[in-house]
């Protein structure tokens, strides 16, 4: 739990007024940022511990409140949205906001806990979507305990398997997004399923299923995704929303289609890790949201990037806001029941 989370109060000096003010104060830090809101208790004799107790019980709400609604004003006037409605976007920027303080507020083991519990169902996840018959507790016991489950062949134990490798590799990338980490994923995602993981495929004779457009021809699968890559990069140095733009990312990974086999689970990848670099918290397919998926994904196909980034936005919102922000109520009550800090001599304007 960082220093940055804690209640404390401050004295300040305040203009026109002999006595300094004593305020309750709540700061957090957040993408390199200070955002602070603070609550005028007093003047005169200053708050003792079991006064400050008491006025945490009583403002913490307030105080997390305008935390909350001031980080959603200025990321939601930081960039220019080309897709999402205004009500969306302040919900995403919302739950990036509470993705942040979740992962501040949270021990460092109940932080390692709930990435654990989330890899199991993301594992579940992307490879039920691909038709995986693992269950979930077949897909825990594999992933934790290396027990293999009956009845299932080596093809879908691998899929499973191979996420472990892949999780470390991916958690050890700090880089870009470029051919080396998407041809290393590749490699990881199917090791010991085809004969070349990591190869770009040389064929035409792919297509995907309940698609009716034409793959980017192989010879020109480098070129394309050299520009799309690129494109990315530009786009958010410009200042457009990160998760448009890895929506976007995604969609046309799925279209150039790479790889004879695992552009999906690749794709979903990559997709995390571009949200992930980004603050977002990571996007979670199940098996049995898979329709509203590939839906999504169509809209695509008729050119309505809105529709389908704004059902991107509400896949994640719906499955990940209320988790999200139960975690980060549950460690926002156990902070408000720590001693907190008195910063003594404090004369910083208060504003």
């Amino acid at each position: 739990m960082g220093q940055e989370t804690r209640y404390r109060i401050e004295s300040r000096r305040r203009a026109g007024y002999e006595n300094p003010g004593h305020y309750l104060v709540r700061e957090c830090r957040i993408d390199g940022k200070r955002y602070t809101a603070a609550k005028f208790l007093r003047s005169g004799l200053r708050p003792d511990e079991f006064e400050l107790r008491e006025y945490i019980q009583k403002y913490a709400a307030e105080l997390e409140s305008r935390l909350e609604e001031r980080f959603v004003a200025q990321r939601t006037a930081l960039f220019s949205w080309k897709y999402l409605p205004p009500e969306l976007a302040a919900e995403l920027e919302r739950l990036r906001y509470q993705n942040q303080v979740m992962h501040e507020v949270l021990s460092v083991d109940e932080a390692a806990w709930y990435e654990r519990e989330f890899e199991y169902h993301y594992v579940h996840g992307t490879t039920a979507v691909e038709g995986n018959t693992l269950s979930l507790s077949d897909t825990v016991s594999l992933l934790e305990h290396d027990v293999i489950p009956k009845n299932k062949s080596l093809r879908e134990i691998y899929e499973v398997r191979n996420f472990t490798a892949v999780a470390a590799y991916r958690n050890s990338h700090r880089g870009k997004v470029d051919f080396t980490f998407i041809k290393r994923l590749h490699k990881l995602i199917t090791a010991n399923i085809l004969s070349e993981p990591g190869k770009f495929r040389v064929s035409d004779g792919f297509a995907i299923s309940g698609c009716d457009f034409q793959l980017t021809p192989a010879v020109l699968i480098e070129d394309e995704l050299s520009a799309l890559i690129s494109q990315y990069y530009a786009q958010i140095e410009s200042g457009a929303n990160p998760f448009e733009c890895a929506v976007l990312f995604h969609y046309y990974f799925e279209s150039i289609h790479p790889f004879v086999d695992g552009n999906g689970r690749v794709g979903r990848e990559l997709l995390n890790y571009l949200l992930t670099r980004s603050g977002y918290p990571r996007f979670l397919v199940l098996g049995e949201k898979r329709g509203e998926y590939l839906s999504a994904l169509r809209m695509g196909n008729q050119d309505d990037f809105s529709g389908m980034v704004s059902a991107f936005c509400r896949m994640m919102l719906e499955q990940r806001a209320e988790t999200v922000r139960a975690n980060m109520e549950e460690g926002l009550r156990v902070l408000r029941e720590e001693k907190p800090r008195y910063v003594r001599g404090s004369v910083r304007k208060f504003f």
